[in-house]
């Protein structure tokens, strides 16, 4: 129904303005009216963009109704120019963000004898003020003079509706989960097809800008719910420009943080970046280059074990680009960037020993070429094909023999793991690929009676690929202890025969031929400006996704509409008040992992057998076996008692057995509603206020109830039949009103906040804490044996944040022109706390009239407490930037000082980063099981909170503490 809704206001609805930042390329353009004093069109006047970001010059021609449009504009700041004979030259400076599409109108004076020079400031702010699209561009001079990392994810952490409050850190836009927003470099996706999140392919210092979009996104967009981060590096130009920076870092530099055990390596570690690029051929043919190495230390400890350890990371990364002009209307430009990376002692997850740690590398590469190219006065045409290679080699346990290559977990805390490497690092390699191919096309078309139209078409066919043969252990064996003793620094598990503890196997039976998955796309956008107070904009998205899984089987036929719609009115006619409102609807792409989870090609099943053998360190007084006598010990005696023809504890999971995909699967979705209002405060500021509400839906579901069935293998067992579709029964929300703020008093300060208002709301957080990444389907098995009550209660989500500021200023203390320049800058951070609750495990076996299940679920989650019962505190921090400039012989020496957290203050991240243990009879003896259906349970006697809830799990839950860094360099 609402999408219904949605396609018949498309008809009858004016729409928003939004900037067309193409996912084809990253270009801007300039339209407008050129007008006489008199009100009348002015017809033949050049119009002509300049700027030190350009290739070139780009010229254009007023037509007889006055419309102008200069396309192909790189993001910077430009001089445009208007003249004809007779008239006085005028020029405005204009500032081009990252695929925006500006609107500048004009007005000429009939010229007197000696003409003059007239030059205005014009949309100098980084948000866009007459547009719905929220949108945050980060220039390169502005990150430079801010405590930065200059990375994208540091800037974007700047922008409103932006939270790092996902797994590890990992950023939320808009109330997405974390692996739903799209991430761009030169218009390529660099997405890991993994874990969603975005692969460092860039270098900083050839970053030439950073642009965020967290709602009224343009229909040019694609596969996300969440929100579009969009960076540009440099290109070079006729002029030779580069630059050399050394970043010093060392991991003594940063403060200590609460954590117990913390420590540091006092080690300098250099960071060098250098840049350059000019012609080949004036005019012509352009080249930049950049590289950029480290080899970082940093010291680190085990989850609860607080053992130390030091992490090290070996990178060097690389970027080429060529751009060559065919002619002046016809440009190709071609790209590399390279990374070369080494890994040692690498963790992830919550783990309890220094066995844990594996090494690795993990080269990649991107390739790209592109086409932008001026078929006639009105019309554009771009398109560009991408490929992008990912390898992780070497990762997990360096031997497959039982004892070396099995797993340990500790149900007490919360399965953490010890003894050995997940994964299998002497098994197969992973590669994780993509590659992309889109054509778009503009045409823009003007009336003195219609206004002017902004037309774009497009096309993108994007194809993702995964080969990965996923062993969750080397040896397919992992034991699920009752808890663990430990005596100094050793660990020794604790093994109880009371169906506390029981042991995973988990075979892949037939090894991986590869995914692919395809999205076909087209869409159409129409930004139309009827008058010179309202614009409107119409844009509709078509997705159709198909693809194969690891066996080659086709399992995705599935296809999406997203209507993106809005209005941007201008009640004053001088821009000065502009009030906007929008609905869209967007379709994330099709998650790998879901949708190759009925193949049996490189995925594991999954096994469990509860242990009735002898009990093992369970008297702590007694004689204790170390961790490969007590492996032995286990596996002895499930061999001895019918191995893996034992009957299961619940459920096995058998990809390509006990679990199809529907035919119906189809992407996640969410429907926006915008409403916003800005105003321009004279010539040097801007305020905007926006409302945001956001419905998820169309869920992944992983269901098994009385209508799935049953299978039955090639000996004859029989197992429940999962399938795995799409559900609406759970429920996400994001609703929230947002500030922001850009004052420019002067020439040397700059002042700008905003402040988020938000709450994330449902009963699907859709992310595995504290690891995250990409989630399986959610599960909905067995109806009978949960309530949703106490299953998935609705509540505030653990991405939920409901206060943010950011505030900011920079200040340049010229020093005179022999001695350089100051530029003082600094942040201020709050944040609110996130949720957690108190969720442990039950078995609803005992008090459940089994409706015909072969395996009913042994442990289903309870929630003891409501979802949001608890809270982090609230953190703030002051970061510090100082950055001395002098510049001899036309090059410009510079020293730039950080702090981050200068005042040292200490608080929990969030609520993901703390452990959320709790005890029931499930893993421990001496709490007694109660009927979740009929009673309340009482803590202390069917639960209890686990002996570190509540707690940091690792130095890293606590928010930056106080860090230092220096770097040095010249640019030219």
């Amino acid at each position: 129904m609402r999408l219904r809704l949605i396609s018949a206001l498309i008809c009858v609805c004016a729409l928003q303005h939004t900037p067309a930042l193409a996912q084809v390329v990253v270009t801007g353009s300039l339209s407008g009216i050129v007008k006489s004093t008199d009100g009348a069109s002015v017809h033949g006047a050049t119009v002509s963009a300049e700027s030190a970001d350009l290739q070139g010059r780009r010229v254009a021609m007023t037509s007889s109704d006055g419309h102008y449009v200069v396309p192909l504009l790189a993001p910077g700041d430009y001089i445009v120019s208007f003249e004809l004979a007779g008239f006085q030259t005028a020029k405005e400076q204009v500032r081009i963000g990252l695929g925006q599409n500006i609107t500048l109108g004009v007005t000429l004076n009939v010229a007197p004898i000696a003409q003059s020079v007239q030059v205005d400031a014009r949309n100098l702010s980084e948000f866009g003020v007459d547009q719905p699209t929220v949108s945050t561009f980060s220039q390169r001079g502005f990150v430079e003079k801010l405590p930065l990392d200059r990375t994208p994810s540091g800037t974007v952490r700047l922008a409103p509706d932006v939270q790092a409050t996902g797994p590890s850190g990992n950023l939320v836009i808009s109330g997405a989960v974390s692996y739903e927003s799209l991430y761009l470099v030169n218009g390529v996706v660099v997405n890991d097809n993994q874990s969603g999140q975005p692969d460092p392919l860039f270098i900083e210092d050839a970053i030439q800008e950073t642009a965020v979009t967290t709602a009224g996104i343009s229909a040019e967009f694609g596969r996300f719910t969440g929100g579009v981060v969009n960076v540009v590096t440099k290109s070079g130009g006729n002029d030779f420009g580069g630059s050399f920076r050394t970043t010093f870092t060392n991991d003594a530099w940063t403060a200590l943080t609460p954590f117990p055990h913390d420590s540091r390596v006092n080690t300098t570690v250099p960071i060098y970046e250098a840049t350059l690029g000019g012609r080949i051929l004036t005019d012509k043919l352009w080249f930049f280059g950049a590289a950029r190495h480290s080899d970082t230390k940093n010291s680190a400890t085990t989850s609860l074990t607080n053992l130390p350890y030091q992490f090290e990371n070996d990178e060097t990364r690389y970027e080429g680009k060529l751009t060559y002009a065919i002619t002046p209307r016809h440009t190709l430009k071609a790209s590399l960037t390279k990374i070369d990376l080494a890994q040692y002692n690498r963790s992830s997850g919550t783990f309890l020993d220094l066995a844990s740690l594996s090494d690795r590398t993990n080269p990649q590469r991107l390739i790209s070429a592109n086409y932008g190219g001026v078929i006639s006065r009105n019309t554009i045409l771009e398109g560009q094909w991408s490929q992008r290679t990912y390898s992780l080699d070497g990762s997990g346990a360096k031997t497959t023999d039982l004892l070396g290559g099995t797993v340990l977990y500790d149900r007490q805390l919360n399965n953490a793991r010890y003894h050995a490497p997940t994964s299998c690092g002497v098994c197969t390699s992973e590669q994780r690929d993509n590659w992309d191919v889109l054509v778009k096309a503009t045409h823009f078309l003007t009336s003195s009676r219609t206004g002017s139209h902004n037309i774009v078409v497009g096309t993108d066919v994007f194809n993702d690929r995964r080969y990965d043969n996923e062993f969750p252990t080397a040896s397919t064996y992992g034991i699920f202890g009752t808890s663990i003793l430990t005596v100094g620094n050793t660990i020794y598990p604790v093994f109880a025969n009371d169906g506390t503890t029981f042991i995973r196997w988990s075979p892949i039976f037939v090894a991986t031929q590869g995914t692919a998955f395809r999205t076909y796309s087209g869409y159409a956008n129409d930004a139309w400006h009827p008058t010179d107070r309202l614009s409107v904009n119409l844009g509709l998205r078509f997705d159709k996704n198909g693809g194969t899984d690891s066996v080659g089987n086709p399992v995705v036929k599935d296809q999406a509409w997203s209507p993106r719609l809005g209005l941007s009115w201008n009640p004053d006619g001088r821009g000065v008040w502009t009030l906007s409102g929008g609905v869209a609807q967007y379709v994330a792409g099709i998650l790998v992992t879901v949708a190759d989870s009925s193949s049996p090609g490189g995925r594991a099943a999954t096994f469990d057998y509860a242990y009735g053998g002898p009990p093992i360190n369970t008297d702590a007084s007694g004689l204790r076996l170390d961790q490969n006598t007590a492996i032995q010990t286990v596996l002895n005696w499930f061999t001895q008692n019918g191995g893996t023809n034992r009957t299961t504890r619940g459920a096995p999971s058998v990809p390509g057995l006990t679990t199809v995909i529907g035919g119906t699967l189809g992407s996640p979705r969410a429907l926006e509603y915008t409403a916003g209002v800005a105003r321009k405060l004279g010539a040097h500021g801007v305020a905007r206020v926006d409302g945001l509400y956001r419905d998820y839906g169309n869920f992944y579901s992983n269901r098994i109830d009385p209508t799935t069935g049953r299978v039955t293998n090639s000996v004859g067992q029989v197992f429940d039949l999962a399938i795995v579709d799409n559900t609406n029964d759970l429920t996400r929300t994001y609703r929230a009103l947002r500030a922001q703020l850009s004052l420019r008093p002067t020439n040397v300060i700059t002042v700008a906040t905003n402040y988020t208002l938000s709450k994330t709301s449902g009963n699907f957080d859709g992310e595995t804490f504290p690891t995250g990444g990409q989630a399986s389907a959610t599960s909905e098995t067995y109806p009978e044996y949960t309530q949703l009550s106490w299953n998935r209660p609705t509540g505030d989500l653990s991405i939920d944040q409901r206060h943010r500021v950011r505030a900011w200023t920079t200040v340049r203390v010229p020093l005179g022109s022999r001695a350089g320049d100051v530029n003082i800058g600094v942040i201020e951070s709050v944040d609110s706390g996130t949720p957690y609750g108190a969720v442990g495990a039950v078995d609803p076996r005992p008090y459940v009239q089994n409706p015909g299940y072969v395996n009913p679920p042994a442990t289903e989650a309870y929630y003891f407490t409501a979802r949001d019962a608890f809270r982090t505190a609230t953190t703030s921090h002051t970061d510090l930037a100082l950055v001395y400039t002098h510049t001899v012989n036309k090059v410009e020496l510079f020293v730039r000082g950080t702090v981050v957290n200068v005042f040292n203050q200490a608080g929990i991240s969030n609520g993901g980063a703390v452990d959320q243990s709790i005890l029931t009879a499930n893993n421990t003896s001496t709490l007694q099981r109660f009927d979740p259906f009929t009673m309340v349970p009482l803590r202390g006697t069917n639960w209890d909170y686990g002996p570190n809830f509540g707690k940091p799990l690792t130095r890293l839950a606590y928010q930056t503490p106080r860090t230092a860094g220096i770097s040095v360099g010249f640019r030219f």
